[in-house]
């Protein structure tokens, strides 16, 4: 998973881009929180997004949209359960470096607001400074 992060402007980019909240936890040193990929550009781009559930989880793929002259984002995936509605489900907008909107897992009740600014993908899985 090492590659180079550009920045996605609302008019999009055909490189990857990712967007991550992670931290190490301090009693068990492990990466967590969410990291997000975007990988192009389209009305269907290849969004990819790791959580955490204990240690970060390996990346799912998610069926996204995208609407590049508003930066609106919305996808779903499925979680590695398989069980019928155990999706992960995004809705919001690429504003400026980050990625902020509504974001809820099928363990959590409702959604829960986010701002995931754009890291490299080693700043992601391997965060420094940032200890929870």
């Amino acid at each position: 998973m090492a590659a180079a992060v550009a920045t996605l402007s609302v008019a999009g980019s055909a490189r990857a881009v990712t967007y991550a909240d992670t931290c190490v936890e301090l009693q068990s040193g492990d990466v967590a929180g969410t990291v997000v990929t975007v990988a192009g550009r389209g009305w269907h781009p290849p969004v990819t997004i790791s959580w955490s559930e204990g240690s970060l989880m390996m990346p799912v793929v998610a069926d996204a949209t995208f609407e590049a002259k508003t930066g609106r984002l919305a996808f779903v995936a499925r979680t590695s359960r398989g069980h019928a509605g155990d999706t992960v489900r995004f809705k919001g907008r690429i504003q400026g470096n980050a990625l902020a909107g509504q974001l809820s897992y099928p363990w959590e009740r409702g959604s829960r607001p986010v701002v995931l600014p754009v890291r490299s993908i080693a700043e992601a899985n391997a965060p420094r400074g940032c200890i929870q």
